[in-house]
Parts: C-alpha cells; structure tokens; sequence
C-alpha cells in the first residue's frame, strides 16, 4: 500500500506527531515533533529530500565528468556539453506544462472535490507531451544536419559522428519531455521524498552503465548518447507508474470536463512565452560562444558553467522546489501572514546556504579543479579562470530564488518575460561584440549582468502588487546583508592563501573560513539561524525514530 492514494502520511497540527493514515481510517503515531512549526515541517521534508538526491547527483557528475572526457577525449566531450545545453534549453520550453501541473497539483492537493480535474489535467498534458516527443524525435535528424553544416566548427570530429550525435540527442530531448511532466506531477502532490527515491536509484545507473559501455563496447559518444536515450526512457516508466499510484482517487460520480485546461490556459501561454524568453536568456551566450570557439574551448566554458551550476543548485533548488507548490497553496488559500513568514524565511535560508556555498568554491576551486581533471588537462586552466564570475552570478541566482518561485505561483509571469525579452535584444547585440573582444571568456560576465538584472529590476517590480511591504526587508536583510557578509569574509580569506600552499593548508583555510562567514551569518539572519534549529532537530528526531 505505500504509493496508494488511500494510504498517506501527514502531520497533526494539534499535537505535532507524523502520523500514517491507514486504510481503514485508524492513525497511528511515528514519532512526536513537539518543537516543531506545523507550518513548516513539511517544507523542511521536502528541502531535506531534495537536498540529498541532488547532493548524490552533482557527486556522481564530479566523479564521472573525468572519466567521460578520459574515455571519449576533450572534443567528443564537447558534444556531451553540447547535449547539456539542448536539454537545458529543452527543460525550459518543457517548463510550459510542467509548471502548471505543479502548480494546480500544488493549489488543490488534498481538496477531494479536485481529484478529477486533476486527472483530467495530467490525461491531457500527457497527450501533449507524447505529441512534442514525437515531432522533436523526427525532426531531430533534419535539424542536425543542419546544425553541422552551419554553426558548429567540427575539429577533431567528422561530420557524420556529429550529425548522429545530434540526432541521438534529439531522442534524450524527447524521453525527457515526458520525463519532465511525471515528475512535475509528484511535485505538486508534494512527494519529493518519492522523487528522490526514484532518483537515488536512477542516477548511478545513468552515469555508471554510460561509462561500464565506453569501456567494453567502444569508446565513442554515440554509444553513450545511445544508452542516454534508454535510461531517460526507462525513468519516464518508471516515474509515471509511481505518479500513476500516487494520484488521489476520484470519488464515485464527481465528474470532469475540460474547463480545468481552459482554465489554466492564460497561465499556459505565459508560461510558454516565459519559458521561451528565459531559453533564450540563459543558452544564447553558449551557442554564441560554441560559434567562435574550438571545441576544447568550448568544452571549458561549458564545464565551467556545468561545475558550478550543479554545486550552487544544492543550494537554491530544494528550497526552490519546495516553495512553488507551496506558495502556490498559500495564494490559493489567501493567507498573507504564512506567505510573508515563508517567504523571508526561505530567502534567508537559500541566500545563507548560497553564500557558504559559493564561498567554499571560490576558496577550494582551483584545488579540486587540478585534483579533478589533472593538472596536465588542457581544460583545466580555462575553467579555473572562469569559475570566479560564475559563482558571483550563482550566488545572486541563489538571492532570488524565492522571488521567483512567488511570481511563478502567483502567475505574474509577465514581469519574468518582459525583462527577458529586453535581455535578449541587448544580448544580440552587445554579446557578439563582447566576444569578439575578450573571446569566450566574456561569458561568465554575461551571466552576472542577467543575474543583477534580476534582482534589481524584476524584483522591485514583484512587490508593487504581492507582499507590497517586503521589498525593503528582502532587499536590505535578507539580501544584501548576508551578501556583503560572504564578499567580505571570502575575498580577504582568498588573498590569504599562498601561491605555494599545500593543499591540506588551502582544505584547513576555507574551512575557517567558511565557519566565520557561518557563524556570522547565523547570527544576523533570524529566520534562517530558526529554520536551522528546526532542520537539526527534525534530523535528530529522524535518527531517533530509526534507532526505536
């Protein structure tokens, strides 16, 4: 009975227990949290979940990243980066139906009288994603050909290995599609921890049979790009069985009609024209840069990208995951009070863990880098020069996290696109010449401005009709503050270590460092030193259930 719909686990608001909910009705406690906010219990579930799958991916991604680009050679590797980019491209498009489901799973979760538009809402996107994947599975090798004839430089690579590469991408872009929907589904039921699981299973296989075939059947991409397809396909089973499980039961005679689709309908188009202008934003300074490039340059710069992406996502991506549907809920519900708590609660929180985060790269960067890729990999020098700016533009990326899990379950999507589209036109022309310049490296500057962009315009422009009095407390405490902290702390801690330090001396250094900046942090940021205690004691409580 664990995934069935009749078979739950929850929180009782009076006494603060976990309890399950049997089938015929009886409760029976787990354990009691009688410190804990039943406001919040759950979003320290679901953060702590996320946290752990992700935390397992990005490890797994640091340990195989150098055995990839061992086994295939930096060129080949660059097609791998390459791949990165399309689906992170590809997420953002997909993002149309994903955010919906997320966010109407997330409004009417636990309201019986939904049950059935929910049904009817996931029946039909479901259709619409089987449709995408296939014109994306046909077009693929049409758009390929092109893509090799016209914009990508192929040293080191011959054109039919690259036109089949991209046409083998093309079919990762359309099992992830539906891969996307599934798991957007789980999302708004609040079933992180089941995501998890699935994930905690599926992501050494992906990473460990790629690598097991490179070795035994041949070292080319195209057998990794082939096993890639698989294993997204086999997630989409399995994923949408669990979904499929966990779906609430529709009470006998309550019926459904379409409405719940044409309701969603301007969210939908907002979402598309969203997810369209933010593509644009965050993929067009790479395929600018993979057009002027070499391959093994580009291969830096994506790296570079990928390296701290994936570390700093740690930090802003459970919180961000956790925050939509639930905000969503709280809009839904009109409770202010909850939403302004929650809201520069988890902003100091994802800011603090940002700051650490960031800082601790900023400090071991160079070391892991030359313990990661070998001091001799042509690869190496580029990335650690390029890492700085990138972890400067992720930090803020991390500030606005909450904002924009806001503005998306409020469906103010307008104030996103609209200063994505001026990005993009300023990008147009301004990037070309920026790279021209200073060459690839311009990038990473690139991503900073979009970042500051964001915080400084699109924010501002959030709190003139949601939590009107926020801005400043947002800006001033919840921000600014901890940011200045960490700049403070970490550019000084970096002009500190030696030229010839060892590299137990630079593990010791950041490791004070980070400490001051954590205690410092602590100690200023309220809500996040709260949610902390809380987040301890949870954990603690865990271990203790476990051990009885």
């Amino acid at each position: 009975n664990l995934y069935r719909p009749e078979h739950d686990w929850g929180m009782s608001p009076a006494t603060g227990c976990f309890m399950t909910l049997q089938p015929h009705g009886e409760n029976k406690t787990l354990f009691t949290l009688k410190w804990q906010n039943p406001l919040d219990i759950s979003r320290t579930h679901s953060v702590l979940w996320n946290a752990a799958s992700r935390l397992l991916q990005v490890g797994l991604q640091f340990v195989f990243v150098p055995i990839y680009i061992s086994l295939l050679g930096p060129a080949s590797y660059g097609l791998v980066v390459l791949s990165a980019t399309l689906m992170a491209v590809f997420a953002f498009l997909d993002h149309m139906t994903s955010s919906a489901v997320t966010r109407e799973f997330g409004m009417y979760n636990g309201n019986p009288d939904r049950s059935s538009d929910m049904w009817k809402l996931l029946t039909a996107l479901e259709k619409f994603s089987l449709l995408v994947a296939l014109i994306i599975a046909v077009c693929a090798p049409f758009l390929g050909f092109y893509f090799t004839q016209h914009w990508t430089k192929t040293d080191g690579l011959d054109e039919a290995t690259l036109w089949t590469a991209l046409a083998l991408i093309g079919g990762m872009l359309a099992a992830q599609c539906l891969n996307i929907l599934y798991a957007a589904g789980l999302l708004g039921l609040q079933r992180q921890k089941l995501l998890s699981v699935i994930r905690v299973f599926w992501t050494p296989a992906y990473y460990g049979i790629g690598a097991v075939l490179l070795l035994t059947v041949e070292r080319n991409v195209i057998v990794l790009f082939a096993w890639q397809i698989a294993a997204f396909l086999i997630l989409a089973a399995v994923t949408r069985w669990i979904l499929w499980q966990t779906m609430p039961a529709i009470p006998q005679g309550q019926h459904s009609s379409y409405r719940v689709i044409t309701e969603m309908g301007r969210f939908g188009a907002g979402s598309l024209i969203m997810v369209l202008s933010g593509a644009a934003v965050s993929q067009i300074d790479k395929f600018m840069v993979a057009s002027i490039a070499q391959p093994v340059q580009f291969a830096a710069y994506g790296l570079a990208l990928s390296i701290v992406m994936q570390a700093m996502t740690l930090a802003s991506g459970p919180f961000a995951t956790a925050m939509y549907p639930h905000f969503s809920k709280l809009l839904a519900d009109k409770n202010e009070t909850v939403l302004r708590h929650s809201y520069h609660r988890w902003t100091q929180v994802t800011v603090m863990v940002s700051v650490l985060l960031g800082g601790a790269l900023f400090l071991l960067g160079p070391l892991l880098i030359d313990l990661w890729l070998g001091t001799s990999s042509v690869l190496a020098p580029d990335v650690k020069r390029l890492m700085p700016i990138v972890i400067i533009a992720w930090v803020i990326n991390g500030a606005i996290t909450a904002p924009v899990m806001l503005i998306m379950a409020s469906g103010t999507l307008h104030l996103i696109y609209a200063l994505n589209f001026v990005i993009v036109g300023l990008a147009i022309v301004f990037l070309p010449l920026a790279l021209a310049r200073w060459g690839f490296e311009a990038g990473p500057y690139y991503w900073l401005l979009v970042n500051l962009a964001y915080c400084f315009i699109m924010v501002p422009l959030l709190h003139r009709s949601i939590l009107k009095s926020a801005l400043p407390r947002w800006l001033g405490l919840d921000v600014m503050l901890p940011l200045g902290i960490g700049e403070l702390v970490f550019y000084n801690a970096g002009h500190l270590v030696p030229a010839d330090a060892s590299s137990v001396y630079v593990v010791l250094h950041a490791a004070l460092s980070v400490s001051v900046c954590a205690v410092a942090l602590i100690i200023v940021l309220a809500q996040a030193r709260q949610q902390l205690l809380e987040s301890l004691q949870f954990l603690r409580g865990s271990i203790l259930t476990g051990k009885r």
